[in-house]
């Protein structure tokens, strides 16, 4: 009895501090449970994403980014038609001004607001989670869907957070905490920091994507198989609240090497000792300048696989200016565009690029112009033929057919070029971008679903593109789209929203 005296005693003018200091923080509105960025980062439906934005009536702000300076304000809802954009990286590049403006050009008597809903790294699980909040929230009148992208960047990060906790009483125990305003302040206070300064560009996205992880072909499929069901749940949703929906297809760079490529499991290790052969007797034969870069050409020499901030899309002018001056380049020559992607080039001022652009796109342009030699043509047809028997061999091998696509492109095979490089992205296990797979899921589900208008920008970007090859003009890397290309976008989404709006 003593000891339990003992330690009530010792708790219980705790528990007084803690309730007395939890009543403190309600009476002064801090450390609101409800205001709290949810610790499942988006995977969590209970979470709330949205809050109403404090002495503003009938203001929303998200709460679904790392820090309270990348939130998104929403007004109150007036008499304009309010366009939701949903998506991940590529959706948050995309301009909500330039769309809103070309919606107000197309229907000069209607007044439109476009808010740009997309957050970096999501994928179709988490965009789904905030779709049905924005529904109620936000009351849109059209939502556009533009992902596909992420589904595995998604779910590497989804792996790297179910690690992270180790536990799952853990995870619980601190979704409990959460819930106390004492340990939402003193986290508020841990977590504060300077005040960024109104000028400067804005800071780059942080991009979830766990680097290790890897599926086997049949995992693909599952989280195919979610994606698929995610878009349906997303078309039942907006019918639900009489929400009009876009579903676009994604673009994505064709000449970005896949991530996650395996033999079969019926590959001997014998025939998978043969094919190693084969596949480095094609790239000794290959000529370099025309791949650097592009495929693996030893094990320090990697592909370069360029991010879209190395384009410096938010460089300062100030800053353009001053790099113009040390080092003016002028960008390589690439393939011209068929319209409306003709004319001026879609990218950033080459003055901005880091040097790892110009190392690529020198590549590329000797690539598209397939202007060889006769000692570098017979390197070419050396290399195909090693990379056709490497292919007979494990024709699952995803990289092994990428470069086989390479191969004929620069033998003048364009046609069988394009059919392998679809192929290779179909075949990654672990795809960092949309592909032929994810955008036939799009186009099936928007066919099972009259409601919803199907925007195949994959379709009408490879339109646009010399030979169906849709490479670096159009996407910075694997799949982030040039601002041009992304006006281009905005334009074809401009009369699919047209059509959900009364006249």
């Amino acid at each position: 009895m003593r000891f339990l005296r003992a330690v009530l005693f010792s708790v219980l003018p705790l528990l007084l501090l803690l309730v007395g200091l939890e009543l403190l923080f309600w009476a002064l509105g801090m450390g609101d449970p409800q205001q709290q960025l949810s610790l499942t980062r988006g995977f969590d439906d209970r979470a709330r994403y949205f809050v109403p934005e404090q002495g503003r009536p009938g203001a929303w702000r998200t709460q679904m980014f790392d820090q309270p300076k990348d939130e998104v304000h929403v007004p109150p809802r007036d008499d304009r038609k309010r366009v939701l954009l949903f998506g991940g990286s590529n959706c948050r590049l995309f301009s909500a001004d330039d769309l809103q403006a070309q919606l107000d050009a197309a229907a000069p008597g209607r007044r439109h607001e476009v808010i740009n809903l997309g957050r970096p790294g999501y994928g179709s699980e988490r965009e789904l989670i905030l779709l049905r909040q924005a529904l109620v929230a936000l009351e849109p009148d059209v939502v556009v869907v533009y992902c596909g992208h992420n589904e595995f960047v998604e779910a590497g990060f989804a792996s790297e957070l179910a690690q992270e906790w180790k536990e799952p009483w853990v995870h619980r125990a601190a979704l409990l905490a959460q819930r106390l305003r004492t340990i939402n302040v003193l986290v508020g206070l841990l977590r504060a920091e300077p005040t960024p300064t109104a000028d400067g560009p804005p800071p780059e996205p942080r991009v979830e994507r766990s680097e290790t992880f890897s599926l086997y072909p049949e995992q693909t499929q599952i989280y195919y198989d979610q994606y698929r069901e995610n878009l349906r749940a997303m078309c039942r949703e907006t019918e639900r609240h009489g929400t009009g929906l876009v579903l676009g297809t994604v673009v994505g760079n064709m000449l970005s090497p896949p991530v996650v490529p395996r033999h079969n499991a019926s590959v001997s290790a014998e025939a998978r000792r043969e094919f190693n052969i084969l596949h480095e007797k094609a790239h000794e034969l290959v000529p370099e300048r025309l791949v650097k870069g592009l495929i693996r050409l030893g094990a320090d020499r990697p592909p370069l696989r360029l991010h879209w901030h190395e384009w410096n899309e938010h460089l300062l002018q100030s800053d353009l200016y001053e790099r113009k001056q040390q080092s003016p380049r002028e960008a390589p020559v690439l393939r011209p565009l068929l319209p409306p992607l003709d004319g001026a080039p879609l990218w950033t001022d080459p003055a901005g690029w880091e040097p790892v652009v110009f190392d690529v796109l020198s590549t590329v342009s000797a690539f598209h112009a397939r202007d060889l030699t006769p000692e570098e043509r017979e390197g070419v047809a050396g290399a195909l033929d090693a990379a056709r028997r490497a292919v007979a061999i494990s024709p699952d091998y995803a990289l092994e057919v990428f470069e086989l696509g390479l191969y004929e492109y620069l033998a003048g095979d364009t046609a069988a070029a394009v059919e392998h490089l679809h192929e290779s992205e179909n075949l990654d296990c672990t795809p960092n971008r949309g592909n032929d797979i994810t955008n036939d899921i799009v186009r099936e589900v928007a066919a099972e679903h009259p409601q919803a208008v199907l925007v195949d920008a994959d379709a009408l970007f490879q339109q646009r593109s010399p030979e169906g090859l849709v490479g670096y003009e159009i996407v910075m890397d694997n799949c982030h789209l040039h601002p041009g290309a992304r006006h281009v976008l905005m334009a074809d989404f401009v009369p699919a929203i047209e059509k959900l709006l009364p006249p």
